[in-house]
């Protein structure tokens, strides 16, 4: 589960029925969806200043845009195993097998990059 900043409403991630929810706090009921296939059951969402990242099945991860509620697309990580981390609106992922972090950064035309570093 994760909390964006307008009004810390949760989101939460449904694999079995694949999508991304936001709760309304009052009602707990899903007020924004967003359909992502291959969610990774029992993982975090990471909150970025602008986007959500979600773990896909194969080792990636899906974008979403908070604003619009909508994928962006997908961001390959790193080979097997990648250690997601976040915290004060930045996402990383550790790639410890390839001993690199790697910072998920936007671009000018609002596309999710990766950057890595040795």
């Amino acid at each position: 589960m994760a909390a964006d900043d307008e009004g810390q409403r949760p989101w939460v991630s449904l694999p079995e029925r694949g999508l991304i929810a936001r709760l309304d706090g009052r009602t707990l009921a899903t007020d924004r969806e967003v359909s992502v296939a291959g969610l990774v059951p029992g993982s975090l969402l990471l909150m970025g200043r602008d986007h959500m990242y979600a773990p896909v099945q194969n080792g990636g991860l899906i974008v979403v845009d908070l604003e619009q509620s909508r994928v962006l697309g997908a961001v390959p990580t790193c080979g097997r195993s990648p250690q997601v981390l976040g915290g004060d609106g930045a996402v990383y992922v550790l790639c410890a097998q390839e001993g690199r972090l790697v910072s998920l950064e936007r671009s000018g035309r609002g596309d999710a990059t990766a950057a890595g570093t040795p």
